[in-house]
């Protein structure tokens, strides 16, 4: 069976770009550990002058696929490395 999810992270702009609420996650955080226990791939959509993201998430990516354009979309692996990313440590 395929699971969807799609968890968008609150997060807050100013001059110097957007910034995501990491202390803020609370339940969010809870939700995706939950659907990252089975995960297989996942997806994950920028804007495409995210840059910074887009090289870290690549960056510790064994598998990658990147669809470029706006959003651009990175397709991976669930690997341990990319979860910690997205759950403790997040984008710059």
């Amino acid at each position: 069976m395929r699971i969807h999810l799609r968890i968008q992270f609150p997060h807050e702009m100013d001059g110097e770009g957007i910034h995501p609420y990491l202390e803020n996650y609370g339940a969010l955080r809870k939700i995706m550990e939950r659907f990252m226990e089975n995960c297989e791939s996942l997806e994950v959509h920028c804007w495409e002058d995210e840059t910074d993201a887009i090289r870290e998430l690549i960056a510790v990516s064994d598998r990658v696929d990147v669809d470029g354009g706006n959003p651009t979309i990175i397709r991976t692996k669930c690997t341990p490395e990319v979860k910690d990313l997205l759950l403790n440590r997040g984008f710059k």
